[in-house]
Order: structure tokens, then C-alpha cells, then sequence
């Protein structure tokens, strides 16, 4: 008998998947006893899924953004914002997104499909996390963040013009001081990182005193993630 789970959306398990799309894992086998799973992706345009069949799993495609084109069984379906689909199994299918971003919900049951993702898909969720703390931005997961810092990079005081002032580190992690470029007045705020058993960064925190920041120094906010 399953019992009642409830999560927050930090609390998802997101992997990696279909062309740098980020799949969350909403629902799996052991929160709903093996009942149904529950995915939410977010796809780029062009992004595609060969064609394959569910010999145990039927599945439910709701387009919550977006447009696709689905073949099933055969036949060709367009599919727009707010439309829906239902993959019986053991019927061959496949779909190809035609819009510029996708959002996708889809319901597998009974559960089981989330662990071919999951051997299949890259983890995202412990991959890392980079916190502004002046900024109050945080992200998870490597696509995440290189999409943020490739915006931000140019403007943040610890960005491209910044200089280091000093290092401190071991293998669990370390961190440095820096000050900011001349567009920032000369800020000086510091960067911790955090190391796994590999050596690799799986937290980096910035900390400083934006409020020494000029509303008026630069010509460009920084977007939030």
C-alpha cells in the first residue's frame, strides 16, 4: 500500500536529457508504490526521441508549452500548448518538439521508466550548486549554471573583470578573495568552493556587500535565473 509523499520542486531529481533538456523526476516507483511515475522535461526546439516501444508502461504526454509532432501506431499527430497524448504499450511511437522551448509532463504506469532514464540521462541534481548570496540567486546542475554565468559572467563583480587577491584551499575545497573590475568600484567580496571525493566543485558560494553596489555603475542588470 502506498502512503502520501509530497514535495517541493528543489526536492526533484533532474537529469540531464534529450539535447541538454533538463528531465525532472516528480514521481517514481518508490513514492507511489509502483503505481505510475511522474516527468516534467523542458526541451529545446528540434529535440527528438527515436522511435520506441513501453512493453509494460502506458504513457500520458501532456504539452504544457510548446508544440510537437507524434507518430504512433503509424500515424502522424501535431500537437500544440495544452494538448494531450496517450501511448498505449506495446505500441511503437516517437515525437520531435517544433517550438522553440518545450515544457512536458508525462505519466508512466505502472512505474519502472524512470530507471532507464536515470542510467540513461546525466544527474543534475548533486552536479552543483552556485549560490549569490548578494544577489539571492541560486542554481542546480551544470546546465543551469552555464547558461546563467554565460549571461552574467561580463556584469557580476566576480566575473571576467575581477583580479584575485588570495587562495586558500585542501581537498575538500578552499576558496579565494577577489576584487572587483574598475565598473565596480574596486568591491572586494570572497568565493568558497566545495570538492567531492574526486576533486570535482560541487558548491561554489559567492558572498559581498552589494550594497556598495551603484545602481547607475554600468548600463546592465543581471538577470536572475
Amino acid at each position: 500500500m502506498s502512503i502520501a509523499y509530497l514535495a517541493q520542486a528543489a526536492d526533484h531529481e533532474q537529469l540531464e536529457w534529450l539535447g541538454g533538456g533538463v528531465m525532472r523526476i516528480l514521481l517514481d516507483g518508490n513514492k507511489t508504490g509502483g503505481q505510475l511515475t511522474m516527468l516534467r522535461s523542458a526541451a529545446a526546439g528540434g529535440s527528438a526521441s527515436p522511435v520506441h516501444v513501453h512493453a509494460r508502461e502506458d504513457e500520458i504526454v501532456v504539452l504544457l508549452q510548446g508544440s510537437g509532432i507524434f507518430w504512433a501506431g503509424g500515424h502522424r499527430y501535431e500537437l500544440s500548448e495544452g494538448g494531450v497524448a496517450f501511448l498505449p504499450r506495446n505500441i511503437p511511437h516517437a515525437y520531435r518538439f517544433t517550438s522553440q522551448t518545450v515544457d512536458m509532463l508525462a505519466v508512466c504506469t505502472p512505474a519502472g521508466t524512470e530507471e532507464f532514464f536515470r542510467a540513461a540521462g546525466w544527474d543534475l541534481h548533486t552536479d552543483v550548486v552556485v549560490t549569490d548570496v548578494s544577489l539571492r540567486a541560486q542554481l542546480i546542475g551544470r546546465i543551469e549554471t552555464a547558461r546563467y554565468l554565460g549571461r552574467v559572467l561580463a556584469n557580476v563583480p566576480y566575473g571576467k573583470s575581477s583580479s584575485l587577491r588570495h587562495i586558500v584551499g585542501g581537498t575538500a575545497g578552499g576558496g579565494f578573495e577577489w576584487t572587483a573590475g574598475s565598473n565596480h568600484g574596486g568591491l572586494v567580496g570572497i568565493t568558497a568552493l566545495e570538492l567531492d571525493a574526486d576533486q570535482l566543485i560541487t558548491k561554489v558560494t559567492s558572498v559581498y556587500d552589494s550594497r556598495q553596489l551603484s545602481p547607475t555603475r554600468g548600463k546592465r542588470s543581471w538577470p536572475h535565473p
